[in-house]
């Protein structure tokens, strides 16, 4: 009786679980980068309250005011101290109703009560940034796990397909 030859031997590079586990630790490392990124934006300056923004307006208060779409960004002429932050800000960013920064209403009001105040509107209408910004996290997550997913499927099917192509034991009579 023959020996089987055993092709799967210990001289057989096996797949490292390693890189799997390597491949998690970097996926959850970029995914809280790009929180951290995404969310950079939105503490650069604190928030005021419309009504604190308002009352510093028509006091004369206020430098310059670039309206955004529906985020007013603003400058004291000194730190004043508002509701919502425990020191005193002189940059800040205020938030308005949807479509209220578009409306001629609104810009009327804030030309007639602007006491000196510099105003500035800026229309970021590029839908292409509007698209694909938000979408740029999105796909390297999914692009991520389908990297280290998927590969690691492909690499244990693949093995099978290896064990099972193996030559049957072959009897000698």
């Amino acid at each position: 009786m023959m020996q089987p030859i055993d092709y799967a031997g210990p001289q057989t590079i096996q797949p490292k679980r390693s890189r799997g586990l390597f491949g998690w630790v970097v996926f959850i490392a970029l995914a809280v980068l790009m929180f951290m990124v995404v969310n950079k934006s939105n503490t650069e300056r604190p928030l005021v309250p419309f009504s604190s923004f308002q009352g510093a307006l028509v006091s004369g208060k206020l430098q310059s005011v670039t309206i955004s779409g529906d985020e007013i960004f603003g400058e004291f002429k000194t730190p004043q101290r508002v509701a919502g932050n425990p020191a005193p800000v002189q940059k800040f960013k205020t938030v308005v109703p949807t479509g209220m920064g578009a409306s001629w209403g609104f810009m009327e009001w804030m030309l007639d009560h602007r006491q000196g105040a510099d105003i500035v509107v800026e229309n970021n209408q590029n839908l292409l940034l509007k698209v694909l910004v938000p979408l740029i996290p999105w796909l390297l997550i999914f692009g991520l796990i389908w990297f280290f997913v998927f590969r690691q499927t492909r690499n244990r099917l693949a093995l099978e397909q290896f064990r099972s192509m193996r030559s049957p034991v072959r009897e000698e009579t």
